[in-house]
């Protein structure tokens, strides 16, 4: 049989509960702003890279680089999540083809409000 917990009973109880509520939903919440912030670069990535006029070809979510995306802070406006998207693209320089292969590095706030960009590598891949 199953005891019944009542936080009369138990001083503490009521904060265990609450806290293990908390962990359930951040557990949650984690892997979904992680992907929030993720997408987001990614869209990011892709204007940037579309709009560059001296790219033979790119592409995003390619190379040998890796996907990274943890939470590295709260604030009052969401959760703060560091990403690494990789991307790779292909230019032409003086008669000579160059392969770059790399990833951006960004930061994101995601709240409940949406997600935004708080910083992060200056793509331009035209510029000398």
């Amino acid at each position: 049989m199953l005891a019944r917990l009542d936080p009369r009973d138990r001083p503490g109880t009521a904060l265990l509960v609450g806290v293990v509520c908390l962990l359930l939903v951040a557990g949650l919440a984690v892997p979904a702003a992680e992907g929030r912030a993720r997408t987001a670069e990614e869209r990011h990535l892709e204007t940037r890279l579309a709009d560059a006029d001296c790219l033979d070809d790119w592409g995003v979510r390619e190379g040998t680089e890796r996907y990274a995306a943890s939470v590295s802070g709260v604030t009052a406006r969401g959760v703060v999540v560091s990403v690494e998207v990789p991307y790779a693209y292909t230019v032409d320089r003086d008669g000579t083809t160059v392969y770059a292969d790399t990833a951006s590095e960004a930061t994101y706030v995601v709240g409940p409000g949406g997600t935004e960009r708080q910083g992060g590598d200056d793509v331009r891949p035209c510029d000398p």
